[in-house]
């Protein structure tokens, strides 16, 4: 598994712990886009629900706002 790929499944797999009702801070870095897209995937499908999102920075606050 090469470096994206690992980040991505990194992210993705911090994606899975957050549950309907949570604070969670976005966190800052390549890693945390996938996290963040993770969220943003699983809040659109309807695994989860009422996430308030704390961004770390503008670029975790950018891509929140997708």
């Amino acid at each position: 598994m090469g470096n994206l790929e690992g980040k991505k499944a990194a992210g993705y797999a911090a994606a899975t712990r957050v549950k309907s009702g949570m604070k969670v801070g976005m966190g800052t870095g390549s890693t945390a886009v996938w996290a963040i897209r993770g969220v943003v995937e699983r809040l659109a499908a309807g695994e989860i629900a009422n996430i308030l999102a704390v961004a770390t920075s503008t670029q975790s606050e950018m891509e929140c706002q997708r």
